[in-house]
């Protein structure tokens, strides 16, 4: 009997081991750095800017300058943009953009020039057709529902430092233990 409560007893030992120290064994191993490491980030984040007039919408997309963590100068990277737009089928959507810095090639309007760190895209306008004339007062924006969807991509560079054509077809892969 003693030998069974000491077998016992050296079990719930080994288990309340096992609880503390596998949480302090994850912590270390998933908060520690090696030397030599260059950190690599997205130095960037965008918004999104509309506005409503007279059965138009417009939006353009705002690069904004992102701080870089334990840097005092303020970065961002230049990006690309393209965008496109959907409305319901009672609705239809003509696109007026306010240049030709948008182009649309299929369902999307690609903005031609890259954005820089605190740089905006021009105006991309859609304009809201279809509507019966006499209902006009009685239809406003917030029944047609106008939905705008962007995507970026960071512009990237030859050797020689030239800006290399958007790319939206890079798929985006985790780091594996080999690196790449």
């Amino acid at each position: 009997m003693k030998r069974k409560k000491l077998v016992i007893g050296v079990f719930a030992l080994l288990l309340i081991a096992c609880a503390v120290i596998t949480p302090a064994v994850a912590y270390f191993t998933a908060n520690a750095e090696a030397d030599g490491a260059i950190p690599i980030s997205f130095q960037y984040r965008t918004e999104i800017e509309d506005y409503v007039v007279d059965w138009l919408k417009s939006v353009r997309i705002h690069n904004e300058k992102y701080p870089v963590p334990g840097d005092t100068e303020i970065l961002s990277d230049p990006i690309w943009v393209r965008a496109r737009a959907f409305s319901g089928e009672t609705y239809p959507l003509i696109e007026t953009p306010e240049d030709g810095n948008w182009v649309k090639q299929g369902d999307w309007w690609y903005y031609q020039l890259p954005v820089p760190a605190g740089g905006y895209t021009s105006y991309l306008t859609f304009d809201v057709t279809g509507y019966p004339a006499e209902d006009a007062e009685d239809v406003n924006f917030t029944t047609i529902n106008v939905g705008v969807v962007y995507e970026t991509t960071l512009v990237r560079y030859d050797e020689d430092g030239n800006i290399l054509p958007a790319n939206w077809d890079i798929i985006l892969q985790s780091v594996t233990e080999e690196g790449y």
